[in-house]
């Protein structure tokens, strides 16, 4: 399933494939901090400005 979303580009609709998606989500949890790391990606927080 994951490669295929990879192929497509697209993450699965999460009404429609509720398997998919929940599988979906924890791989990205998973990934997120060793993509990081390698600076493959990174994550914008944003800043409050008071």
């Amino acid at each position: 399933m994951l490669r295929l979303r990879g192929e497509r580009q697209s993450a699965p609709d999460r009404l429609r494939h509720q398997g998919d998606y929940r599988l979906w989500q924890e791989a990205l949890i998973r990934l997120t901090w060793p993509l990081q790391i390698k600076g493959i990606i990174t994550t914008w927080q944003l800043e409050l400005v008071a």
